[in-house]
């Protein structure tokens, strides 16, 4: 569904560039008898054209300009909740800590960017393209929890035996 849509998008924008080269075609060979075809009271089909030409350009640059800013505010989204994950693991690191301690935070840390990492790259790569099911999709998410548990673990494990 969502490469259906990407590319009928792609395939609108390419319309409309057509579009736009096919008017001027038309200018460039009919201009004189487009000027004489009156299409309102004022408006001939030439002027018609030319305002058509100027305002096709202008609704794809609007839209690629909409596209870029919320490309970016994603960005800007995800630089937050990543200086936010940091700034908590600075908080805790603060205090007197053992080594291990600070070592699960910075551990805790790690996996907690790295999965913000991966959910920011699966919402992205889903606005270009519908991905492959078993490497994005639920199935990838349940692998990507997993290695964190099975780290987590043996981690814990690790800390138990230690003491």
């Amino acid at each position: 569904k969502l490469s259906k849509r990407t590319r009928r998008l792609g395939q609108v924008k390419t319309g409309l560039m057509c579009m736009n080269l096919v008017c001027l075609m038309m200018l460039i060979v009919f201009g004189d008898r487009l000027s004489l075809i009156i299409f309102s009271e004022t408006l001939t089909l030439k002027s018609f054209l030319i305002f058509i030409l100027g305002l096709i350009p202008l609704w794809v640059g609007i839209w690629e300009l909409y596209q870029n800013k919320m490309a970016t505010r994603e960005l800007l989204w995800q630089y937050k909740n990543q200086a936010e994950h940091f700034q908590q693991a600075s908080k805790k690191m603060e205090g007197d800590l053992s080594i291990e301690a600070m070592q699960n935070i910075i551990a805790d840390l790690g996996e907690r960017s790295l999965f913000e990492t991966y959910q920011w790259t699966i919402h992205r790569y889903h606005r270009e393209s519908e991905p492959p099911p078993t490497l994005f999709g639920n199935t990838g998410i349940a692998m990507f929890q997993g290695r964190v548990r099975a780290g987590r673990a043996k981690r814990t494990r690790a800390v138990q035996s230690g003491k």
